[in-house]
């Protein structure tokens, strides 16, 4: 019987909810297998260290090599330095505004960026998809979801 993490999440402008974090289906190691799945290397910039930390311990129970950064600064210098498969950006971080981590990624690199933020808005979706990222996801979310938009690139 699988076994689960529950956790509160507290994203955005006070919004908090409590998930139960499955650990990873059985299934799915067969089925990995069968397909040849390479273990997937991922970036993160985001400054809320709860969420690096939650998210490190979730995607890597579905092969996702998680590598967190709370700085823009550190990322970026991160993903100069290594091979990351995709990029997981917050848009609220500090030194710099995660639109234009996002242009500067997409300039640089050639990497999908998926945005997770608190602005939902569809102004704000818009703006960071014509930006250049590849997809757009509302906190709060489901990590489940997260997971199969990263399969999905």
């Amino acid at each position: 019987m699988p076994s689960s993490l529950q956790t509160n999440l507290a994203i955005g402008a006070k919004t908090t909810f409590t998930h139960h974090l499955p650990s990873k289906p059985q299934f799915l190691d067969k089925i990995h297998a069968m397909n040849n799945e390479k273990s997937i290397k991922a970036a993160l910039i985001e400054d809320d260290a709860d969420m690096c930390e939650i998210l490190e311990e979730y995607l890597g129970g579905f092969d996702i090599s998680l590598s967190s950064f709370r700085l823009p600064s550190e990322g970026l210098a991160a993903i100069a330095k290594n091979k990351f498969d995709i990029l997981i950006l917050d848009l609220n971080l500090p030194q710099m505004d995660g639109l234009d981590v996002c242009r500067i990624v997409k300039e640089r690199f050639s990497m999908p960026v998926i945005i997770t933020s608190a602005r939902s808005a569809v102004s704000d979706r818009v703006i960071g998809l014509e930006l250049g990222a590849d997809d757009y996801l509302p906190k709060p979310f489901d990590p489940r979801e997260l997971v199969a938009r990263i399969r999905a690139r």
